[in-house]
């Protein structure tokens, strides 16, 4: 039972009453991990963290920054935008945060997917805190029992991500049965799965001319995690080879 809401006017507010146990609301979702025997709710509009901001050589998106503004913002890739498209409906888009989203989505989740190929770094207030600041590092955290005392500030994706993807799924707008996202930066070449189980699968490769052996030997080695109970891990892994084929080709071009 909720006994306490708080409209807080600055960030060290928020970091107080997370020290007592309260909850960050955020657009119909949560922005620090503490749910279960809400003590209070904290409402964080008024400190303006819904900004979407290029600075150096990332994109800042602010942590409560809804899917609809995410849209609406020029500076986003169109890549972005097509898989909130694809997973978001518009009533959810109006409420939901990118951060809220973050720590309720698992691997079935291809905007989790995109953010994951994307690299993006997750940054927190006060900024000196154990927490790691990777997504598939923090998704697993913060479904622990374990209390926050820090919330999600903004998400850094570089500024040259370049992601093409594609999803396998029963129906256009169902969750996926097969996700690839390809994302070819300087130095690697960055593959993440959704559909296979509950988290997002994340693989880096250095030679692009050994990608589909590499690609397949990981897939075996990780096939004890295997969780999608639609499909037959053979058919997954045919399939999102023949996927990731289409998304080289596709990112050459």
């Amino acid at each position: 039972m909720i006994q306490d809401y708080i409209r807080v006017k600055t960030k060290d507010e928020v970091v107080g009453l997370l020290e007592k146990g309260y909850t960050i609301l955020g657009g119909g979702t949560y922005l620090s991990r503490n749910q279960e025997d809400v003590l209070g709710l904290i409402d964080i509009q008024e400190l303006g963290l819904n900004k979407i901001i290029p600075i150096e050589d990332d994109l800042v998106i602010d942590s409560y920054c809804t899917f609809t503004e995410i849209l609406d913002n020029p500076n986003v890739w169109d890549s972005l935008k097509d898989v909130i498209l694809q997973e978001s409906k518009i009533n959810s888009r109006n409420m939901t945060t990118i951060a809220g989203h973050l720590l309720v989505a698992d691997g079935f989740s291809n905007i989790l997917g995109w953010l994951v190929c994307a690299d993006a770094t997750i940054h927190y207030y006060p900024d000196k805190n154990p927490y790691p600041n990777k997504i598939p590092e923090i998704n697993s955290l913060f479904k622990s029992k374990e209390t926050f005392n820090s919330f999600i500030d903004s998400i850094n994706i570089p500024i040259n991500t370049c992601i093409v993807w594609e999803v396998i799924s029963r129906t256009p707008d169902d969750f996926p049965l097969v996700g690839v996202f390809y994302n070819k930066k300087t130095d690697c070449s960055i593959i993440a799965l959704t559909g296979f189980c509950n988290k997002v699968l994340l693989f880096k490769f250095n030679d692009d001319l050994k990608i589909y052996e590499d690609f397949e030997t990981q897939l075996l080695i990780a096939h004890s995690q295997y969780s999608n109970r639609f499909i037959s891990f053979d058919y997954y892994l045919k399939t999102s080879t023949l996927v990731l084929k289409r998304l080289l080709e596709k990112g050459k071009k």
